[in-house]
């Protein structure tokens, strides 16, 4: 029954017959073991910020981190130096 069956009706249409849905495989859990290791996002030793930065300085230190360290890694690292700095 389709939520439109009335406005078929109602135009004198005949409603198409319905498909079957298929079904989708089903998947066992993957162990434990198996499974990823949760995001940072999900962490809740990290917060999520945002920083304007200029546009030639991003695309800059993305070319120079590039396959080594993820940016977050580096701002995380960068803030930390500059705390120990401040004391």
């Amino acid at each position: 029954m389709s939520k439109f069956d009335g406005l078929i009706a109602a135009r004198g249409g005949k409603k198409a017959p319905a498909k079957k849905a298929a079904r989708a495989p089903e998947v066992e859990a993957a162990p434990e073991a198996m499974r990823a290791r949760a995001g940072k996002r999900s962490d809740p030793k990290y917060r999520q910020i945002t920083a304007y930065v200029r546009r030639d300085v991003h695309d800059e230190v993305m070319q120079t981190i590039y396959r080594r360290m993820e940016l977050s890694e580096l701002v995380d690292e960068l803030l930390a130096d500059w705390l120990r700095k401040q004391k």
